[in-house]
């Protein structure tokens, strides 16, 4: 059975994830999380994706992105090669490093927006590696995960605390 197509499209809301192969961590440390984020900055700047959300839990992450081009493919597999040759080179380790393809899906309602930036954040806090979302969290003897709400510096030049909807729609103007 042949995959199905992806819908790639320009100023288009994205959820997306990828999982470790045979659900393994692909983040071991804090070293590793700065090295994927380190690579996902340079993703952004390269396919002009905005990164509005992102955890990276022990052995999966979720990203919610804004593209400006139709080209979320091209850029989510740059981000998954990058990553797993750098992390393979630093593990001293080959093969593949995620599951499979990444998964992505059409943000198409605010309301959809809000829950997945909830879930974004709530993650953690329901596999029980924080004790608590606000301020420092604390550790429950498991990786501590890194998550954080972003905006591209373009949108928040003019659009300081406005919902991502809205800053997607007023960084296009």
């Amino acid at each position: 059975m042949a995959r199905p197509l992806r819908i790639d499209q320009e100023d288009t809301f994205y959820h997306v994830l990828n999982r470790g192969n045979e659900r393994r961590a692909i983040f071991r440390d804090d070293h590793d999380r700065e090295g994927f984020l380190e690579r996902l900055g340079r993703c952004s700047e390269r396919f002009s994706l905005d990164i509005y959300a992102y955890v990276l839990m022990g052995n999966h992450f979720h990203l919610l992105v804004r593209t400006r081009e139709a080209n979320l493919s091209p850029a989510i597999q740059w981000l998954g090669v990058s990553y797993s040759t750098w992390y393979n080179v630093r593990h001293h380790r080959s093969g593949h490093l995620f599951q499979g393809r990444f998964k992505s899906f059409l943000i198409a309602e605010d309301a959809y927006l809000y829950r997945l930036l909830l879930y974004i954040h709530r993650n953690p806090l329901r596999a029980k590696m924080v004790a608590r979302l606000a301020g420092q969290a604390r550790r429950n003897g498991r990786q501590k995960p890194i998550t954080a709400i972003m905006t591209s510096r373009r949108a928040t030049e003019s659009n300081r605390g406005c919902h991502p909807r809205q800053t997607a729609r007023n960084a296009t103007r």
